[in-house]
């Protein structure tokens, strides 16, 4: 196992793959990444140079049964020494049995990956289809242009103008409302927790920072279980819309990111890093298509320089309230916002069970990954399992 080079780079040449990455200090101490193809290890992580004739992905998915990030050798700043890792006890089995066990993982992970891409297709539809309808007004144009708006009926058409009018946005399609964000939403921020209340296996599950680190529909990522008390308003369910309002790095890529709370996690609630987002209007129909509508609103352009605009802090960044309820929007009348709901509905709720399937396929191959290592489960018994949960 080698250690990159003080330029983030190894110094003579960038590892061949297939390679296995362990994170050595900061944050990622001890997170372990598989890569198929050649990379430039950084100054970061440790990477193995030689498989002494193990299966590269058998190498990966042995190092995750182990506690690495216990085995910090820092002291201001965490750091992974190789040494400790050399001399740790594991059972490695003959090539043949390597090789088995990788075809039962790495099934359930090519599965995940699939379903995960099959997802970013989907939401890539739905937001192309909310960029056509309220960002490029395509209905309205082809309307006063006299042609017939591709990809929608007549009486879908019917519910867009055919003509602009001037607004303080600029031109806008004949009828609609300039309003702010806050005219038909509120915001309450999450719950200051304690440390000491988290726990990997009990308590409620706490939406927080972390949720966002992957860009997808719904927050799954990185959910926290915690044992301490949280107030009602900080409660979230299954659907709710909730929106980063804290980045950790400058990159300012997750603050103001919108995500959607998926069912299983219940009871829920966000911490300090989130705001929940509540729809005023009460009618049940058209405060889901405005949930719908401010989903992909936020992901537009406009709001994220906006976001990135309102951005406190040095170190650490904060989005304003404001930034949020402030934001001027075109807003569609009613009839356009529910023809849009009923559209991405059916994509939304695809990704939905798509993503359900990958996380209880994530979490059958974290539970059998150990087992298979030990060799205290056999990989007949392990196929059944797979199969069953793949359906």
């Amino acid at each position: 196992m080698g250690s990159a080079g003080p330029n983030g780079t190894h110094s003579e040449a960038r590892a061949r793959g297939p390679g296995v990455v362990v994170g050595r200090s900061g944050a990622s101490i001890g997170r372990v990444h598989f890569s198929a193809v050649d990379y430039w290890p950084h100054n970061t992580c440790l990477y193995v140079t030689d498989f002494l004739g193990s299966h590269p992905r058998f190498a990966y998915y042995l190092l995750q049964t182990l506690d690495l990030a216990g085995y910090n050798s820092g002291s201001a700043q965490p750091s992974l020494n190789r040494n400790y890792i050399y001399g740790m006890k594991v059972r490695v089995p003959g090539r043949d049995e390597q090789d088995r066990i990788v075809e039962v993982l790495q099934a359930m992970d090519d599965r995940i990956d699939l379903l995960r891409q099959t997802n970013a297709t989907l939401e890539s539809i739905a937001q192309a289809l909310f960029k056509s309808w309220f960002i490029d007004f395509d209905p309205v144009r082809a309307k006063a242009e006299g042609r017939e708006p591709e990809g929608m009926d007549a009486a879908t058409a019917a519910l867009f103008p055919a003509e602009f009018e001037e607004s303080a946005l600029g031109l806008t399609p004949k009828g609609w409302g300039v309003v702010t964000f806050g005219e038909f939403l509120e915001l309450t921020k999450g719950c200051s927790y304690k440390g000491d209340g988290l726990s990997g296996t009990e308590g409620a599950y706490m939406f927080n920072l972390g949720c966002f680190s992957a860009h997808r529909v719904f927050a799954a990522e990185k959910v926290k279980r915690y044992t301490g008390e949280y107030r009602p308003r900080h409660a979230v369910a299954a659907g709710d819309l909730i929106v980063a309002n804290t980045d950790m790095t400058q990159a300012r890529d997750i603050l103001g990111r919108p995500a959607v709370v998926p069912d299983g996690f219940e009871p829920g609630f966000i911490s300090h890093h989130v705001f929940k987002v509540s729809m005023k209007n009460g009618d049940r129909d058209l405060a889901s298509a405005h949930r719908t509508f401010l989903f992909f609103a936020l992901q537009q352009d406009t709001f994220r320089e906006r976001a990135i605009g309102f951005a406190t802090g040095t170190t650490v960044l904060a989005l304003p309230g404001n930034a949020v309820t402030e934001c001027p929007a075109r807003m569609p009348p009613d009839g356009a916002l529910l023809a849009f709901a009923n559209a991405a509905r059916p994509l939304l709720e695809r990704i939905r069970l798509s993503e359900k399937l990958a996380d209880t396929l994530a979490g059958l191959r974290d539970e059998l990954l150990p087992r298979l290592i030990s060799g205290k489960l056999r990989l007949p018994e392990a196929w059944v399992r797979v199969d069953e949960a793949m359906g």
